[in-house]
């Protein structure tokens, strides 16, 4: 497990970081929101051995969800994030948001409703990994749900732009 504490980055390499760690902790949900998943990091292979044990063990139906603006570079380059969401459709889900949210640009990350992975802006790897932060947590999940509720699903296990 990686260290899981409470800390500032400002590279992506230590953004990374942040997220596997806070995906290492998790035991019940996952939330994540990001323009594209360029930089998240979530094919890489710890990413993905994580995100699978939380489907597998978590008592939440939908227990990773993920949000996007565009989904491309998922279905070009997450071939195993991919075919993780389509063997979880039941505990994962992978969504696009609707025209009204592209204006919010901002990458986070929220575990367990109080574990929190954020960049300052999507342009920089500048950001914050906040532990045991309920106020942060839940202004971020507010906005999730809002953009979540109006998302359009992915299909999944085909490529992602169909």
């Amino acid at each position: 497990m990686k260290e899981f504490s409470p800390r500032r980055f400002d590279s992506y390499a230590s953004y990374r970081s942040a997220m596997l760690a806070a995906l290492d902790v998790a035991t019940s949900t996952i939330a994540i929101f990001d323009p594209d998943l360029r930089d998240a990091g979530l094919e890489n292979s710890a990413a993905i051995v994580a995100l699978d044990r939380l489907c597998r063990t978590s008592p939440r139906r939908e227990a990773v969800r993920i949000l996007v603006h565009a989904a491309d570079f998922a279905e070009r380059e997450c071939p195993r994030l991919v075919a993780l969401i389509g063997a979880f459709t039941h505990r994962a889900a992978l969504r696009v948001t609707s025209t009204p949210f592209l204006s919010w640009t901002q990458p986070f990350l929220v575990a367990d409703e109080r574990h929190v992975v954020t960049r300052f802006d999507r342009d920089g790897p500048r950001g914050k990994l906040a532990v045991e932060d309920e106020r942060t947590s839940s202004m971020l999940l507010a906005q999730f749900e809002t953009m979540w509720m109006s998302g359009t699903p992915t299909t999944t296990g085909a490529p992602l732009g169909i």
